[in-house]
């Protein structure tokens, strides 16, 4: 029977009483869920997100550096000396670096996550390996950039040295001086 009072009105139940408040709250045998454990900086599961993840930027662009950081000192030392390879064997050593930095990129997220502690989880690691990327690909267009002026900066020169040199077989090899107006832009 719904309870009523003496003139039909409907009277709620009194509420039950709330436990006693304590605090800091007692610890419960509950695990946190998956997500929140954070396992960077162990030998333990990768997080899917950081598996899904199939390529490192700045582990390509930078390989002496990016493994420095991640506390991959052997590999950083590695890179240091396949990159000096490039100075005594030009061809070879390049692609010998290029090859070593491609594997690295390649399992450098897992590497990444393994060897170094990101005390903010997921959020964190995804924060410092986009900084890599963004200073790799801005390397990157410096070094295509200063490429391109040199080769202009080269091919101005070469038109320049054609020309005079054309002048200056005319004149019986003796010294010429160009005008201003002969000085033309990238003329082959």
């Amino acid at each position: 029977m719904p309870p009523y009072d003496p003139l039909g009105n409907f009277v709620a139940e009194p509420p039950a009483p709330l436990p006693p408040r304590v605090w800091p709250p007692p610890p419960t045998s509950e695990t946190p869920p998956p997500e929140e454990i954070n396992t960077s900086g162990e030998d333990g599961d990768i997080p899917d997100e950081v598996a899904a993840l199939k390529w490192s930027w700045g582990a390509f662009f930078f390989p002496f550096l990016w493994s420095i950081n991640h506390r991959l000192i052997f590999l950083g030392l590695l890179g240091l000396v396949l990159g000096s390879l490039y100075w005594f064997f030009h061809v070879y050593g390049g692609v010998i670096f290029l090859t070593y930095a491609a594997c690295l990129a390649i399992k450098g997220n897992e590497l990444a996550w393994r060897r170094r502690r990101f005390e903010g989880g997921l959020a964190q690691f995804f924060e410092v390996q986009r900084v890599w990327m963004r200073c790799g690909f801005l390397v990157w267009a410096l070094a295509i950039s200063f490429t391109c002026l040199m080769l202009f900066v080269a091919a101005r020169q070469r038109a320049y040295n054609r020309q005079y040199y054309q002048q200056y077989y005319q004149n019986g090899g003796h010294a010429v001086e160009l005008r201003h107006s002969q000085k033309t832009f990238l003329t082959f």
